[in-house]
């Protein structure tokens, strides 16, 4: 019998390292093991060449990120070590063993003043620490040589961990009404259907002679557009809840961390290249209350 190909997950106890956990139960196509912070360490190089060396992975799916956009304007250099240096550090223990690494940036390496959505190969412009760490981790991957895939995201939100969908609907459950701001433009990502999109991929890239996609960075988004306030308002639609929200602009809630007007990221190259028809963002946030719903009958 033929050795199933297998693919090691890092950071598994962030919100998207869960995502890809709880698909794991369906997800035939490979063996997927998962490995926390206590596990592998990214920020040790050692570390992560002992961990390629011995597991010998077909894929490496890099979870594992520093994502307190405000806290790293405080904690520069730790948030430049875990998203700046460490990414190399698994780049160059793939590189050495032959192992394709999956690796996600964000939409924040942008500055927010384009018109349009970004493509992948728009000049970077990162306004905030967390942006400039996360650019410093693509660079770093691409450095190593190897064979890669860097995915930027935006907005991403799940039902697990700690995001603006799980806010939202705390808050509107405690408060009377709700103010957010409604002057940032994105599309919101479910890390589920990123996920899902993601192992489809590796599947096609494991079992599919005649499929390869070439080494880069790639743009993945949701089709359509909307602001923080539109997202709250569509949460809060989709669940039923009456809470009013209000629109504000961003000069109403001062933060450390400068965020981006515009980060649109057009995903046009990924969903082409790889044969998968996107959703709007609507539909994945649909998709995200249904899962969320079972998550909650679960342990209600």
């Amino acid at each position: 019998m033929e050795e199933q190909p297998l693919i090691l997950i890092t950071g598994a106890n962030g919100q998207l390292g869960q995502a890809f956990r709880f698909l794991q139960g369906a997800y035939k196509d490979a063996e997927l093991i998962f490995m926390d912070r206590s596990q592998l360490d990214i920020t040790n190089a050692k570390q992560c060449r002992k961990a390629l060396e011995t597991l010998l992975p077909d894929i490496v799916i890099n979870c594992a990120a520093y994502t307190n956009v405000e806290k790293a304007e405080e904690e520069v250099d730790v948030a430049m070590l875990q998203n700046g240096t460490a990414p190399a550090f698994l780049a160059v223990a793939c590189s050495l063993t032959d192992t394709r690494l999956i690796h996600f940036s964000t939409d924040y390496v942008f500055d927010g003043s384009a018109s349009k959505g970004y493509l992948e190969n728009d000049p970077t412009g990162p306004l905030s620490s967390y942006g400039q760490s996360k650019l410093a981790g693509e660079r770093g991957v691409i450095s190593a040589g190897g064979d890669f895939w860097i995915f930027r995201i935006a907005w991403l939100y799940s039902p697990f961990g700690h995001n603006f969908y799980k806010t939202m609907l705390r808050l509107a459950n405690e408060k009377p009404e709700l103010s957010v701001v409604s002057d940032q433009f994105s599309s919101p990502t479910n890390a589920l259907v990123l996920a899902s999109d993601i192992l489809k991929t590796c599947s096609k890239t494991l079992h599919d002679e005649t499929f390869e996609l070439p080494a880069g960075v790639y743009h993945y988004a949701h089709q359509g557009q909307t602001s923080w306030h539109g997202f709250a308002t569509e949460i809060l639609r989709q669940n039923g809840l009456k809470t009013p929200v209000l629109a504000v602009d961003s000069e109403a809630f001062p933060t450390k961390a400068k965020r981006p007007k515009s980060s649109i990221l057009d995903a046009s190259l990924f969903y082409h290249s790889v044969g998968i028809e996107p959703i709007t963002w609507e539909q994945a946030l649909t998709e995200c209350n249904e899962i969320n719903a079972q998550i909650q009958t679960q342990y209600t």
